[in-house]
């Protein structure tokens, strides 16, 4: 049995610093630290872990989890090489040193090590994987409790290099994101990535959190050379909520479809304008934009109200609002619609069950990541009557296809043919409706961003954006024409 990860024995560091406390003395010297660690390293070729202290080590590693337990960053590639020595534990006759060291410090390393960013890991040349974990522990509740535990900590470090404008009290003693005051509410916001690279805007859908632009996504646009920033709209997340001008939505929300005529709370215009408003507030001159669902209707008032704020368009799996385009699924609707529970267990069901079936055919769906963003987004908000007022906002909204003929930013248009909520057509019909607009269809994606989709969809958006620095795109998918660009 080998090492999991590289030995480099210049790169020790100091454990002590990083848990906070010296279980062993005479360990405290670097060089002691590194003859420790050398004999451990031997030890480990040697010794096989035993099942009992690994399913002990779980089993603490996932109440520590649980629990908020959060070891300080210090030193990780030391972490990494003493947490492969540690492998090694006290399941056979090595000096009694060695195993009490093992013993004390096992837990905390390989916690340490297992919270830490993948990116981090396949930066360093490492390998990354969560520890395994025993069936009679319910391997699956323990790896999605490590995995949202790591989600927190990536929102934790993604926030390094954002400013802090009227940073509010932590939830859970979580550093917040900063907020800003623009267009009269408060908007929290965040950002990767250096100031000096052109700023790519991320709008998030219905209902949905700007941690649904997951961190990894985030930083991959990043290393294409984007400044990216997200935002929770107004009415979700941690932005200003409409309680006091709207507090029973769904009343309207029936109006609405009795063919009444209501005056909502907010429009879907009041939304571009608040993404306009970030930027200014940011000093963002102007920005490449990409909206997702509701995200990619804003999207498309932002070009049509601020044309100037917009370097590049691009529109996922969304709509012109277009009322005589194909409906979705109606049991996905109804889904949508289902009374939201007072208990969180219960709530959480209802997220997932609707997450499942938003996915498309050709992506599997990842029950422990899409498990702790649910849990993420419901701990930073657990009030959901803002999403009902935003459905308000779309189904007041007229179409936008008259008016997007007017756009001339370089505009993209991406779309899952296996969509359930948005079908296809609406993404054909937006490609249509903005000259010159490129059309990207991936097949066997449902209505939302799976990884498997990733390199590609960032692929196409950097494409859009070194051509809206220069020449107008030849289109993929021409006014008019039938063919269309699949992936």
């Amino acid at each position: 049995m080998r090492p999991e990860f590289p030995y480099h024995p210049g790169e020790i560091g100091h454990p002590g610093r990083l848990i906070g406390m010296h279980p062993m003395r005479p360990y405290r010297s670097p060089g002691a630290r590194t003859s420790l660690a050398l004999s451990l390293r031997n030890c480990f070729h040697k010794t096989a872990l035993s099942l009992n202290a690994q399913q002990c080590m779980d089993e603490r590693a996932s109440r520590m989890c649980q629990s908020g337990t959060n070891p300080s960053e210090h030193s990780l590639m030391g972490v990494a090489n003493i947490a492969v020595t540690l492998q090694a534990m006290a399941s056979c006759s090595h000096p009694v040193d060695i195993k009490f060291f093992c013993m004390g410090w096992g837990l905390a390393l390989r916690l340490a090590v297992a919270n830490f960013s993948p990116t981090w890991f396949r930066l360093h040349g490492l390998n990354w994987r969560l520890p395994p974990c025993p069936a009679r522990l319910g391997g699956a509740n323990v790896r999605a409790a490590l995995l949202r535990y790591t989600l927190r900590r990536e929102a934790t470090d993604s926030r390094r290099h954002a400013s802090r404008v009227g940073a509010m009290p932590s939830l859970r003693k979580e550093p917040r994101m900063p907020n800003v005051n623009a267009n009269g509410i408060r908007i929290e916001y965040d950002e990767f990535g250096d100031r000096a690279s052109p700023p790519l805007l991320l709008i998030m859908g219905l209902g949905s959190q700007m941690v649904r632009w997951d961190v990894e996504l985030c930083r991959q646009l990043v290393g294409r050379g984007f400044r990216v920033i997200r935002f929770d709209n107004r009415d979700v997340g941690l932005s200003s909520k409409f309680h006091e001008q709207c507090p029973h939505p769904g009343a309207l929300l029936v109006s609405v479809l009795r063919g009444e005529s209501v005056t909502p709370p907010y429009t879907l215009d009041d939304m571009a304008g608040d993404a306009a408003a970030l930027l200014e507030e940011m000093g963002v001159p102007a920005a490449h934009v990409v909206g997702a669902s509701m995200g990619g209707m804003i999207a498309q008032l932002l070009a049509i109200r601020y044309p100037d704020k917009v370097l590049t368009l691009t529109s996922i799996m969304s709509t012109t609002g277009n009322r005589d385009l194909p409906q979705g699924d109606p049991n996905v609707l109804a889904l949508l619609v289902r009374p939201v529970p007072t208990e969180r267990e219960a709530a959480l069901e209802r997220a997932m069950d609707i997450w499942r079936a938003l996915a498309g055919p050709a992506f599997p769906f990842d029950e422990a990541r899409n498990q702790a963003l649910v849990e993420l987004c419901y701990d930073r908000d657990s009030d959901l009557t803002g999403t009902a007022r935003q459905m308000l906002a779309i189904m007041t909204a007229g179409s936008r296809k008259d008016q997007l003929r007017s756009v001339t930013m370089p505009a993209l248009v991406i779309h899952g043919d296996a969509d359930p909520l948005v079908p296809i057509a609406a993404g054909f019909d937006t490609a249509e409706a903005i000259p010159g607009a490129r059309m990207l269809v991936i097949e066997g994606m449902g209505h939302e961003l799976p990884v498997g989709s990733w390199p590609r969809i960032i692929d196409a958006v950097a494409e859009l954006a070194r051509s809206g620095s220069g020449s107008r795109p030849t289109p993929l998918f021409p006014r008019g024409d039938s063919r269309m660009a699949r992936m």
